[in-house]
């Protein structure tokens, strides 16, 4: 059987920082599905998250998969240590799929995931049950085209740990954001201000007039012929 696999990003499976309660309990999951599935080859996308996990566990239990990357250059953004993750796991990928040349379109993931659904002969969801995610977009379009879909089971009270998590780390990020758009303000404020010292034109110091007084004393030279007669 090949199966497709989708779900989400770290951010919705308890944060970036791995481990974790909730990741832990997804790979635990996701591998115990995989077990029961036994695939023959296994498509991911390679997203961070669920995809990558998928990918390392297929390759530590020998299940072959395929890695479907969405456009050239897909990792460029993610962080180095990252990127070094992604192409450890794209070596040892049974093949790569390159579907697009770039730049980025939110319109090449849903294509990326049609592509695994057509190829596939099932779907296997991490998926927290919720409208408006690429993963339920991508379980949308696999029931669409008749194939079976498979939901890893996760305990309910996992999937509110990891709300509860990417609540409070939406919130920090918004609160980052904020700060840093007003130091951005600030030091423009600052910039704007020091050209604009820079640019007046200072008047130059006049010499005082001497003062006028009041009266005017004279005196008067006698010298020989001078006097009046």
């Amino acid at each position: 059987m090949i199966l497709a696999i989708t779900g989400h990003r770290p951010n919705k499976l308890g944060g970036y920082i791995l481990p974790n309660p909730v990741s832990n309990e997804v790979m635990l999951r996701l591998a115990d599905s995989l077990k029961a599935i036994k695939p023959t080859l296994v498509l991911t996308g390679m997203a961070l998250g669920v995809d990558q996990w998928a990918a390392q566990i297929c390759s530590e239990m020998g299940i072959p998969f395929d890695a479907v990357i969405a456009f050239e250059g897909y990792e460029n953004k993610w962080p180095p240590n990252a990127q070094r993750q992604y192409h450890h796991l794209l070596s040892k990928a049974n093949h790569k799929w390159m579907l697009s040349p770039g730049p980025y379109r939110p319109s090449l993931l849903h294509h990326r995931n049609h592509w695994m659904v057509d190829k596939s002969e099932g779907l296997l969801a991490v998926w927290d049950g919720l409208p408006g995610s690429g993963t339920s977009a991508c379980i949308e379009y696999a029931f669409s085209v008749n194939r079976p879909v498979c939901k890893v089971n996760i305990a309910d009270h996992f999937w509110t740990m990891a709300r509860e998590d990417s609540s409070y780390m939406e919130e920090r990020r918004q609160t980052r954001e904020a700060e840093s758009a007003r130091a951005e303000e600030l030091r423009m404020q600052r910039n704007s201000a020091f050209v604009q010292s820079m640019e007046m034109k200072l008047e130059p110091k006049k010499s005082p007039k001497p003062a006028v007084p009041d009266t005017i004393s004279f005196r008067r030279f006698i010298d020989v012929g001078d006097e009046e007669p």
